[in-house]
């Protein structure tokens, strides 16, 4: 299903199923013990200050569990950037994720098989341990 996805788009991933921008998940991920020490609001504020917080709420939040991609110059590109600013700023790669889409000008095809990825019944999800 992931695959077939990707006849409508180069890149699809569910939605982040409880939250829906990275000014939330900034919020939540400052509280984690495993993200205490990095720069999250500075990374979050410096998104906003390029794209604007409007387009950064607008790009949404993604939940990397499943990601299909087609190898296209750009999603390798996009690929390139991502990892590029994880090593900057934060491990924590969903709040760099909507910045780099919107720098590429990729659009994810929002995955709905089974429905969101929490509760999914066809894979199992465990959550993020918090002391990493």
């Amino acid at each position: 299903a992931a695959i077939e996805a990707l006849t409508r788009g180069d890149w699809a991933m569910y939605r982040h199923p409880s939250r829906n921008d990275i000014f939330q998940e900034c919020i939540v991920s400052a509280a984690m013990e495993k993200y205490a020490r990095l720069p999250l609001s500075e990374q979050v504020d410096t998104y906003a200050n390029i794209f604007g917080a409007t387009a950064m709420i607008r790009a949404g939040l993604w939940a990397g569990g499943i990601i299909a991609r087609k190898h296209t110059a750009t999603v390798m590109d996009a690929g390139l950037d991502w990892f590029s600013e994880c090593a900057k700023w934060s491990y924590q790669d969903q709040l760099s994720l909507p910045a780099i889409l919107l720098k590429h000008a990729i659009s994810p095809i929002p995955l709905t098989f089974g429905g969101s990825i929490w509760g999914n019944a066809c894979f199992a999800i465990e959550l993020h341990r918090s002391s990493l």
